[in-house]
């Protein structure tokens, strides 16, 4: 007789909110952004939910898989997810995420380096759908430097996020402040919120 294969067991996600995805349309395809939040102890690694598109019937019409805008997420900030779908369903449609995984950050001490980060001016555009940042970073010493900016419309749903690496001349980010844009998708910008993490 033949031995059964041992089963594999996936790591079993912690709790975490996440809100109602808010969706648009961009070219030819469809951002989805959900955002997610926790109260535990420390911080999570490897957030990811799966964003489903349904008819008014209830039929599944997509799915795809949103990704944390950072690999670290602290506890009690808000993190984006986000996911695109090449093609936009030609009907009416609602969306709904499910977490997929959240781990627990194993000596996150070790491998993240502290970053304060202060937003020094915040201005729109005339018709509201741009936001231009200045930011002010502080940290004793970086290898590698990750921000995402979250745009939210006056209701509080986010119409936009822009994420950004720096690598190089981060002596010269650490003196200077950042400028940084972020573009909404939908209405005008209400409000952005800002998170940075940092690899010594």
């Amino acid at each position: 007789k033949g031995e059964l294969a041992p089963l594999e067991v996936s790591p079993t996600p912690l709790a975490v909110e996440l809100s109602a995805p808010a969706c648009y349309p961009h070219q030819d395809g469809l951002w989805c952004f959900t955002l997610a939040q926790h109260s535990l102890a420390d911080p999570l690694e490897s957030l990811s939910a799966l964003i489903t598109l349904r008819s008014p019937s209830g039929e599944a019409l997509d799915s795809r898989t949103a990704y944390s805008a950072l690999a670290l997420h602290e506890p009690g900030k808000e993190m984006p997810l986000l996911a695109f779908f090449p093609a936009a369903p030609e009907t009416s449609f609602t969306a709904s995420a499910q977490l997929l995984t959240a781990q627990p950050s194993e000596n996150w001490q070790d491998r993240y380096a502290p970053v304060e980060l202060t937003v020094q001016e915040v201005r729109y555009s005339q018709d509201g759908r741009t936001a231009f940042l200045a930011l002010k970073v502080s940290a004793q010493s970086l290898s590698r430097l990750e921000v995402a900016v979250t745009a939210f419309d006056h209701r509080g749903i986010v119409v936009g996020v822009r994420t950004l690496s720096f690598e190089q001349a981060l002596a010269e980010l650490l003196s200077e402040p950042v400028a940084v844009e972020v573009y909404s998708l939908g209405p005008q910008i209400s409000r952005v919120e800002v998170l940075a993490e940092g690899r010594p």
